[in-house]
């Protein structure tokens, strides 16, 4: 069977055929046979994963096949890790028993190599019309902007006049806050330079002494680790990066607002309408005045968490974005977190990114009595 893999469009190829396209043939399919391919789902999983190594095997040139040879278990591994992370372990065991299949007959590999040796009559290049490129296959793969269906749509990011609207927001943000391009550090409100360096700041989210009392020792609040992570951006300065927070912070809101108006709609102009409503909301404007970096950061974050929730349900990737997104958003507003754990129906409204950011907090409040009391 693992000779029946190899694909014949490759074969003829390389003999020197050509394939011929016929609209009007019919061609009639068994589900028996030898050559039939296994319908239980384990048995399909293994036939289709044997037939890849297989063919990796025959298709490689001499010196590599035992580089592949020996990455086989190696690689059943990694993928079967890949296959735990992606919720489909019944797939794990099939990868394991393909790759020993694979490992173990040498003799058929050798069959294929020698006969695709004495046939062959052209090179790889004549191959390469048969090959997806990169680009059309990461279009396949992409699981999408546009329809439930996998079909991208196109952003039209700067034909539909985004980016002019977050350039136009950028020369506000810079002509509302002109006199912070002179500042090291910016204060007041809720704001107060931070440490020198970037170890110190990580020092602070972590665990140690805090300022709650005489010899208080306990973990940080969650959003120290939002401030080390934003003073790692620059960390020559990193009390200069709140300065540009500032700064960009107008551009930066009508950029997440268009991308989140891009789940809603097509249209250029409610994409654009909803970025600028984004960035001139009347919260997002008195946090800027009043020096609230939570409440900034948090307005800054929750479009780009409705952006990667929204396909969290049909995307892994758009999953685990969803869940950092969603610890940065509870760590700036706790409010936000019983809300979330009621209203959320994607695979990122899993509590265990809020509870892995809030764990050390919580175990230390229920440990521990607050400072201020006092035993009688």
């Amino acid at each position: 069977m693992a000779d029946q893999g190899l694909d014949l469009g490759v074969r003829a190829r390389l003999a020197g055929g050509r394939l011929v396209l016929n609209p009007a043939a019919r061609v009639t399919v068994t589900g028996t046979g030898p050559a039939a391919v296994p319908t239980r789902a384990s048995a399909h999983a293994y036939a289709v994963r044997r037939a890849q190594l297989h063919r990796r095997l025959v298709y490689a040139p001499a010196p590599v096949v035992p580089l592949h040879w020996l990455s086989l278990l190696p690689l059943a591994l990694w993928r079967s890790l890949v296959q735990l992370v992606g919720k489909r372990p019944a797939a794990v065991l099939p990868e394991w028993a393909a790759a020993v299949a694979a490992a173990v007959h040498l003799p058929s590999v050798a069959k294929a190599r020698a006969r695709l040796r004495t046939s062959r009559r052209a090179g790889w290049a004549s191959v390469e019309p048969l090959r997806v490129s990169g680009s059309e296959l990461r279009r396949r793969l992409d699981d999408g902007h546009g329809s439930e269906q996998g079909a991208v749509s196109e952003l039209r990011f700067f034909s539909g006049g985004g980016a002019w609207a977050v350039l136009a927001a950028l020369v506000v943000g810079i002509a509302s806050f002109v006199s912070l391009l002179a500042w090291p550090a910016i204060g007041g409100g809720g704001l107060l330079p931070l440490r020198t360096t970037v170890a110190a700041l990580w020092r602070d989210a972590g665990w140690g002494q805090r300022g709650l009392g005489v010899d208080v020792i306990g973990p940080a609040d969650p959003f120290a680790g939002v401030i080390a992570v934003l003073g790692t951006l620059w960390p020559a300065a990193p009390s200069y990066s709140l300065v540009l927070l500032w700064l960009l912070a107008l551009p930066f809101a009508v950029l997440g607002g268009w991308f989140a108006a891009t789940r809603v709609t097509d249209r250029s102009g409610l994409r654009i309408l909803g970025g600028l409503l984004w960035a001139l909301a009347p919260t997002f404007l008195t946090a800027l005045t009043d020096g609230r970096p939570a409440a900034v950061i948090a307005h800054l974050l929750l479009p780009w968490l409705f952006h990667a929730a929204s396909v969290a349900h049909r995307s892994w990737g758009a999953a685990g974005a969803a869940s950092l997104l969603l610890v940065g958003v509870v760590a700036c507003a706790p409010s936000l977190a019983p809300h979330w754990r009621c209203c959320g129906r994607s695979r990122s409204s899993s509590p265990s990114p809020i509870a892995s950011g809030t764990a050390p907090c919580a175990w230390s409040g229920c440990r521990s009595p607050p400072p201020s009391s006092s035993r009688r």
